[in-house]
């Protein structure tokens, strides 16, 4: 008699698009980022130090909006 093997169901991480990352916190995901100020899209992984905007050096929170 051959027992299946029981596979544990995988823990999906909750949708985060929409979520505001502000500059020098941790990114909660990975994905891409949109500055609030101009509008640039910024890649950053998950665990990552949120930098300045790159391209106007003045927006201080991002929102994510790919993951």
């Amino acid at each position: 008699m051959a027992e299946e093997a029981q596979e544990r169901p995988r823990k999906l991480s909750p949708n985060l698009r929409g979520t505001r990352a502000k500059v020098g916190k941790v990114a909660p995901a990975s994905g891409l980022f949109r500055c609030e100020k101009c509008g640039t899209e910024v890649p950053l992984k998950k665990g990552a130090i949120v930098p300045l905007c790159p391209h106007c050096k003045k927006g201080l929170s991002f929102i994510i909006i790919a993951e």
